[in-house]
């Protein structure tokens, strides 16, 4: 199996992947990456103080008291929190895209049968089946080398 840097794996749509990449090597560290988004989010909603305003606010709608004010701290939060979600948010869509398409390329197939996940319920199950569990074709094929062949320097 070929070494290939994060970057690459994660955001090159050219050459191979094989199954074995594809779970450990793409997959584990994109699902890694994502936990890290949730917990910078929540440490970020500590910091503005969001979630004290929630806290304020769930107490005030449970004893029928007045709702905090929202200020203008939660404010830049909820905008800083938000931003970071939108752009984690592209950059997780263009991963996940990169890897089924490699995976794709891995199996003889082009980029453009990712278009089946617009396919309601076959498309994704197909693409789910081609990514985690079917294997590429044996040897070199027009998107690539086997990543499954031994380099000749290792």
């Amino acid at each position: 199996m070929q070494r290939r840097s994060l970057i690459y794996m994660l955001f090159s749509f050219q050459g191979r992947m094989s199954r074995a990449e594809y779970w450990l090597r793409f997959t584990i560290p994109l699902l890694l990456l994502y936990v890290g988004l949730w917990v910078l989010l929540l440490l970020l909603a500590l910091v503005f103080g969001i979630v004290e305003w929630g806290t304020q606010l769930l107490t005030a709608a449970t004893t029928e008291t007045e709702p905090p004010m929202v200020g203008g701290t939660q404010i830049v939060g909820f905008l800083v929190m938000m931003l970071t979600m939108f752009v984690a948010s592209l950059a997780f869509l263009w991963a996940t895209i990169a890897g089924s398409v490699k995976r794709l390329h891995d199996c003889g197939k082009g980029g453009w049968f990712f278009l089946l996940i617009f396919v309601p319920a076959i498309g994704p199950l197909l693409l789910f089946i081609w990514n985690g569990f079917i294997r590429g074709t044996v040897g070199d094929n027009r998107f690539g080398p086997d990543p499954n062949a031994v380099s000749e320097g290792s």
